[in-house]
């Protein structure tokens, strides 16, 4: 009897030293301090960006030169006048644009809000042509089929645009809305403006 309880706390003591070693290691950046079962054997251990920088460079080295050559001869992008620090630094969405998007966002949370979308992407029955037609947003049900589509309006080019999408949008059954950016509806309206409930 003496004998058994002598090895269990060997055992209990030799366990203590090896997790105290194992949470040494980690306090000193030496070794993980996950459980041995997060290295592969059981649960899948969470990988760092070293591990997914190892990864994409042992892509790239099995690919070989495949992926080495540029896909498309394109010249540099200051010899097409393209400026990147200057489109970096411009927002996606600015004024009224934005504030009708986080609108849009935060009430209607059960459905995509899809900012400048193009009408033949989601749209099949549309007439040769008229596919390539943008409205400001388009708003879908969570199978992203279209409910509503809204055009925000703020001159007179705008307001055109509007009424085009409208006419096009007449045949389809899907509702068309044109909010002025000078009048956004407050946020306890605009799920009955954009809706129509």
């Amino acid at each position: 009897m003496f004998d058994v309880t002598l090895w269990v706390a060997l055992a209990i003591i030799v366990a203590l030293l090896f997790g105290l070693h194992r949470v040494h290691r980690a306090l000193r950046g030496r070794a993980p301090a996950a459980p041995l079962v997060s290295r592969g054997i059981g649960r899948a251990r969470k990988e760092g960006p070293n591990d997914l920088e190892r990864f994409i460079s042992d892509y790239r080295a099995q690919q070989g030169s495949a992926l080495a050559a540029p896909l498309l001869d394109a010249a540099p992008d200051h010899q097409l006048g393209i400026d990147l620090k200057r489109a970096a630094a411009t927002p996606v969405f600015s004024g009224a644009s934005r504030l009708l998007y986080l609108l849009l966002k935060t009430t209607l949370r059960e459905y995509h809000v899809l900012p400048n979308a193009q009408l033949g992407d989601f749209l099949r029955n549309l007439p040769a042509g008229q596919g390539a037609h943008r409205v400001g947003f388009l708003i879908c049900n969570r199978a992203f089929d279209p409910v509503c589509a809204l055009d925000l309006t703020h001159g007179h080019q705008s307001i055109a645009r509007a009424k085009d999408n409208a006419q096009r949008l007449a045949a389809t059954g899907i509702r068309h809305v044109s909010i002025a950016s000078t009048a956004l509806p407050k946020r306890d309206r605009i799920r009955g403006v954009v809706l129509g409930g």
